[in-house]
């Protein structure tokens, strides 16, 4: 049989995780447990602590409750960022600074046919 420390450093437990994934919660439900694996427990002063075995702390009290806002006073939320105007894209470009040239030419090609 192994050792709780060779078999907790062995395997590289996560003591609380593995108390939890076996739902141990108790000393006596871990030695249980350690001995159907061929585990020798650890004493109790070795063992990890359980929840069964610690002493219950007193809850906190609960906040006292926000005051209202007062009648008078106005929220104002915040605006929403401006996003700047989108650029053109390097297509719509080139096809707008074409088309231009292309009615020109068209209209060169006007004036010297009606010319000569």
């Amino acid at each position: 049989m192994l050792s709780w420390q060779y078999y907790k450093n062995r395997k590289s437990l996560n003591v609380k995780m593995f108390l939890e994934n076996n739902e141990i919660k108790t000393y006596e439900h871990f030695c249980n447990y350690l001995k159907t694996i061929g585990v020798v427990p650890p004493s109790k002063d070795d063992a990890p602590q359980f929840e069964a075995d610690k002493p219950k702390k007193p809850k906190p009290k609960p906040a006292a409750p926000k005051k209202a806002a007062a009648p008078n006073t106005v929220t104002v939320s915040k605006p929403s960022p401006r996003r700047s105007a989108k650029k053109p894209s390097v297509k719509s470009s080139l096809v707008n600074k074409s088309k231009p040239s292309i009615a020109l030419d068209e209209a060169n090609d006007l004036d010297k046919s009606t010319s000569s």
